[in-house]
């Protein structure tokens, strides 16, 4: 961990001048700027898609333009739990939860993401989900059988 800070922040200084906002401060498209927090050690798929997620989406940062398709959801555990149990993956993996939100949402994957991580975390417990109290039980074909196969 400790080497991970350092080479983050020789990254951070050598290319944008020690300042974080100027990954993203020359208004980059989505997907660039995915692929510039993955350029960080310890930055995977998950943390660069969730911090692009949540610059776009929650602070207002400009991209390049309106496509938002190179915005992906994360692959965090809850949101591929989610995906298996309503039945849109049938394989518990990174590429397949991304895959199925480009088809669902082409315009813009990652808005998928929060929806389905707030449900998986709340509702969608990986032992004893709270399915009745979830807004998407009605349409859920709740295959919670998955859970097993995925271990």
């Amino acid at each position: 961990m400790p080497n991970w800070i350092i080479e983050s922040s020789r990254l951070l200084v050598d290319k944008y001048d020690g300042k974080p906002e100027n990954i993203w401060n020359d208004n980059p498209r989505p997907d660039d700027l995915q692929r510039r927090f993955s350029e960080f050690k310890g930055m995977g798929q998950k943390k660069s898609s969730m911090a692009t997620n949540i610059l776009v989406r929650d602070k207002n940062v400009p991209v390049r333009g309106v496509d938002l398709s190179g915005i992906d959801v994360s692959g965090d555990v809850h949101v591929r739990r989610v995906f298996l149990r309503a039945g849109l993956i049938d394989v518990d993996s990174v590429d397949a939860a991304v895959r199925t939100a480009r088809d669902l949402n082409p315009s813009y994957p990652g808005e998928l993401d929060l929806p389905a991580w707030y449900i998986g975390r709340t509702f969608c417990h990986p032992k004893e989900p709270e399915c009745s109290r979830c807004a998407i039980s009605v349409d859920c074909p709740k295959r919670i059988d998955l859970d097993a196969k995925a271990a």
